[in-house]
């Protein structure tokens, strides 16, 4: 038995030496820049409140203890698991010095507001289930899901937090190629109220140039919604654009910003493919084994795929000018002339 447990140590260390050498894995860049929208600016905060996490709907029931709530179905944030190649992958305990440790995890994909009742996402977060249709059947759009307040509870909702799919109006995803359009528009059973939940502005201009700051806004692993700045663009492909993005599975479909609130582009995929969100390690006590993020020190002309929304510009009706584009005052919130206190 003792004989077994060394074999295994030691081939998992072994499979995290490969995986840091080879760089073949990468999420955070630099330093982790993912925060909670508590403690967020006025601009970033609002903006969390017109992204929305995708959850299958058999994840929403009825709470138990208080009457007219609805309780978000989850697990800790306590395990994880990483995949050498398609054919193998392994589970195992998150290491405890992990960001976020034992928060809930529930989401499997992030999308945002392009319209009162229109949705942007990645076109793989359709294809999660069998056809769009059963994705439409499926899934349930939650807004808020996240720590606005110091201590609440995200799992914790109501039917106004809630949406579903009234149908999915155009989707394109090429599971095959990396780096191909990767989008969806989704139109949503009924429409948002636009003072508390305003679409995003979309770049409908040339691609960012190099250099550009960004910042994003989504759910990585399923976790509550996080805000990840201190990000830029790396390098331009054709028809996508690299960002050195902290992202990770759950992120796909988050809106890949500009400093001033505009949509840049939906975040999709890794560079390569079979990359991981975590490599094993070694627990603070240097006995046992865990997982962490891997951090890339820099991402040189490389980062994360980015799909520029400029593409779907035609597909995606302008915004009126009284609605484009979220401003911070000292009050909270101002939409080009209009004040919009928000909680």
């Amino acid at each position: 038995m003792k004989s077994l447990l060394l074999r295994s140590t030691a081939l998992a260390l072994l499979l995290a030496c490969r995986a840091e050498a080879s760089g073949r894995v990468s999420l955070i860049y630099g330093g982790d820049n993912r925060s909670e929208p508590y403690a967020a600016t006025p601009l970033e905060r609002a903006m969390a409140h017109s992204t929305v996490a995708l959850f299958d709907d058999g994840a929403v029931v009825p709470d138990t203890t208080l009457v007219g709530l609805l309780h978000l179905r989850t697990r800790p944030y306590t395990t994880v698991v990483i995949r050498h190649n398609r054919f193998l992958s392994e589970e195992g305990n998150l290491c405890r010095s992990e960001r976020f440790y034992g928060q809930p995890v529930g989401p499997f994909c992030t999308g945002f507001l392009v319209g009162p009742d229109l949705l942007a996402t990645a076109g793989h977060c359709v294809m999660v289930y069998p056809s769009a249709d059963e994705f439409c059947k499926r899934v349930a759009f939650v807004f808020d899901y996240g720590y606005y307040e110091k201590g609440e509870d995200p799992t914790l909702t109501d039917r106004s937090r809630i949406d579903s799919c009234a149908r999915v109006v155009a989707y394109e995803y090429n599971k095959y190629m990396i780096g191909q359009p990767d989008w969806a528009l989704v139109r949503l059973s009924r429409p948002v109220d636009p003072g508390r939940r305003p679409a995003f502005e979309i770049d409908r201009g040339p691609m960012p140039k190099v250099g550009t700051p960004l910042l994003m806004i989504g759910h990585p692993m399923g976790l509550p919604v996080k805000i990840a700045d201190g990000a830029r663009v790396t390098s331009q492909g054709k028809g996508f654009f690299y960002a050195d993005l902290d992202a990770y599975r759950g992120n796909s479909g988050s809106p890949v910003l500009s400093r001033d609130g505009v949509v840049e582009g939906i975040m999709v995929s890794y560079p390569q493919a079979n990359m991981n969100d975590f490599v094993v390690s070694l627990g603070q006590d240097n006995s046992t084994i865990c997982m962490k993020s891997t951090v890339i020190p820099d991402a040189g002309r490389s980062g994360m795929i980015v799909f520029p929304i400029r593409y779907l510009a035609s597909k995606i009706p302008e915004l009126r000018r009284a609605a484009r584009r979220f401003q911070p005052d000292e009050r909270g919130l101002r939409l080009l002339g209009s004040l919009t206190d928000m909680p």
